[in-house]
């Protein structure tokens, strides 16, 4: 990927044709407006209270399971009354559901006492019935009591107590607080549930039912975007005074002006465009006092890297774009953490079981993610834990032994080094004209290899290269961290005390590359718990109770389930954190804002189409 290239275009046309060129330029699609107040910043255009509403009912509609099929020509359709419908819909359900619930806590506490009446508060004089469920340790508390007791039953070591008194006990009067049961039996409880689970089906139903007006809420939707757009860009038009200069008029006419930021490869297109609407333009690259949004350019099969990075902070304009390096590093450091093809394979079942609910983006990443994991995990030779068997065809596979600690150490490392420097290197060639960002970024990178070469001493890399290449890099960081000039001892002295401090950096430097090292730790880390879990289960299984099989299954289940979510989450965060931190820290591509068009919106609406009535 990059990051395409823009021209600032200052457009120029009559006052009385104003509103069809902005009409036109929004059919155009491909201008970042400059807002006159915040020339240096996306765009923030404020949703109204309508719109609002509406993003709820649709997003609310989008998320109905089974919708009925959708009205592409509905006659009378009101929109602000659908919109209102849906919305008191989502309400009714939310109560509804939250009254279900509430049922189903009541049933399951008035289960363990079954199904009773209460009496009438005047049969018994007024006093009342308190509920307990006592531990069977604790029954001694009972021969304590001043008021009037009974156990009627007892279940899995607890004692079913009632006493009897007017007014509530004392919270301490036994070991263990009281049961909340309510006023009614456990029959009028079910009753009231079914009924209540009859009610949302009801409202489930309308809740399919009004999906079929989804369309036509999205395109009003739209509409409505689109004139807010429009009118927020006419505000951002200004008046060309020509009183005092009537050089300035066109047969006439007064003028406004417009400014915005455009992709140069669109430039012919704009041209094509002003010649038929009658206005002009002129294009000038940005200057040192502009802050030009960013618009990343993808390559075919890299579409997530941006999104990746986005998710941290889009690249500044002038500087460079990590999507690429995001994606296959974050791929790597997945597979490494994961380390297990078994649990790759597993997450390819659950993706295409969800294919269509993935964007087309996040659905490359995740093939590519569990691909490099799935060939890692037959690198290192684990499935599920187990190795494959001797005389299979996947043994010889297994190049990697995670279990040789000194060399895993060592690649971790190494990836770590190699992370850092593609950071300076790309920083170095994308700041190649300036020579206070690229030399030192050069220094980083020698400092990196000649640091690493010391550490292993290859014997095919002499070792006064090695030094030689420390010395001139130290000394590329010593001149060239600043750009103080120097016309005198004293600022001579200065420019050296930057470099020095720069030089402090070795310290970060250092703790980065062993960060990497988690790369190891969380990939051992994931192979061992599953290698522990496969023996508790083994264990299970040649036991002599009856439920081994069971035992041995669950055990099984339940370790894999939580070591897999352990090792996604863990490739996820530290994958992450890898990339964000370290290789940030070091690579620098700066914070942007995001090339916003003024174009027509048209969302997409996502929806399953049924037939069924």
């Amino acid at each position: 990927m990059s990051i395409v290239r823009l021209k600032k275009v200052t457009l120029v046309g009559r006052n009385q044709d104003k509103q069809n060129i902005v009409a036109a330029l929004q059919g155009f699609g491909e201008l970042h407006i400059i807002d006159k107040d915040k020339p240096n910043s996306a765009h923030d255009l404020e949703l109204s209270p309508k719109a609002q509403k509406a993003y709820q009912a649709i997003h609310f509609l989008q998320r109905t399971s089974n919708p009925r099929r959708a009205l592409k020509h509905a006659r009378h359709f009101d929109f602000d009354r659908v919109v209102a419908e849906v919305l008191a819909l989502k309400d009714q359900i939310r109560d509804v559901a939250d009254r279900l619930e509430a049922l189903n806590d009541r049933i399951v506490t008035m289960k363990a006492w079954g199904d009773f009446n209460f009496p009438p508060e005047s049969y018994v004089d007024h006093f009342r019935f308190w509920f307990y469920r006592l531990p069977v340790k604790h029954r001694a508390a009972l021969e304590q009591l001043s008021l009037p007791w009974k156990i009627v039953g007892n279940q899995h070591h607890e004692l079913y107590v009632v006493l009897v008194s007017a007014d509530e006990p004392d919270s301490q009067i036994l070991p263990v607080a009281r049961e909340h049961l309510g006023s009614l039996p456990l029959s009028t409880l079910l009753e009231q549930r079914e009924q209540t689970e009859l009610r949302l089906e009801e409202l489930q139903v309308r809740r399919q039912q009004l999906c079929r007006y989804l369309p036509q809420l999205q395109m009003d939707l739209d509409q409505a975007n689109n004139r807010a757009l429009f009118q927020y860009v006419l505000q951002q038009t200004q008046d060309i005074d020509t009183d005092n200069d009537p050089a300035l008029t066109l047969n006439s006419a007064s003028l406004f002006l417009l400014k915005a930021w455009l992709p140069v490869k669109n430039l012919m297109a704009l041209t094509q465009l002003s010649q038929q609407q009658g206005f002009a333009f002129v294009a000038e690259d940005p200057q040192a006092d502009d802050s030009p949004p960013t618009l990343l350019q993808p390559v075919k099969g890299f579409r997530a890297g941006a999104d990746l990075a986005s998710v941290y902070q889009l690249p500044d304009y002038r500087s460079w774009d990590p999507s690429v390096h995001l994606y296959l590093s974050f791929t790597l450091f997945f597979a490494m953490i994961l380390s297990d093809a078994g649990y790759a394979v597993l997450l390819g079942g659950f993706l295409a079981l969800s294919w269509k609910r993935l964007s087309a983006s996040m659905a490359s990443l995740l093939r590519f993610m569990l691909s490099g994991a799935a060939v890692w995990g037959v690198m290192v030779g684990s499935y599920f834990g187990y190795e494959a068997p001797p005389d299979s065809f996947l043994a010889p596979l297994k190049i990697i032994d995670l279990n040789n600690y000194d060399a895993m150490m060592t690649l971790s490392v190494l990836i770590g080094v190699c992370h850092i420097v593609i950071a300076n290197l790309s920083m170095a060639w994308n700041y190649r004209h300036e020579r206070q960002k690229y030399i030192p970024a050069l220094g980083w990178i020698g400092i990196c290899l000649g640091g690493c070469a010391i550490w292993l001493q290859p014997a095919v890399i002499p070792t006064a290269a090695v030094y030689g290449l420390l010395a001139v890099s130290v000394m590329g960081l010593l001149g060239f961290s600043s750009d103080r000039p120097v016309n005198s001892i004293p600022s001579a002295l200065l420019r050296l005390t930057d470099g020095l401090l720069k030089l402090t950096g070795l310290s970060k430097l250092f703790g980065d590359v062993l960060s990497y090292m988690r790369l190891f730790a969380l990939g051992l880390a994931s192979a061992s718990l599953a290698l522990t879990f496969n023996n508790l289960a083994h264990s299970a299984y040649q036991s002599d109770s009856g439920l081994s099989l069971v035992t041995g299954t669950l055990i099984f289940l339940a370790g894999h389930i939580i070591n897999l979510a352990l090792g996604i989450m863990s490739g996820v965060v530290h994958g992450l954190r890898l990339n964000f931190i370290e290789f940030y820290n070091w690579g620098e591509p700066g914070e942007g804002y995001a090339f916003s068009r003024f174009s027509l919106q048209q969302t997409d609406v996502r929806m399953e189409e049924s037939t069924h009535e």
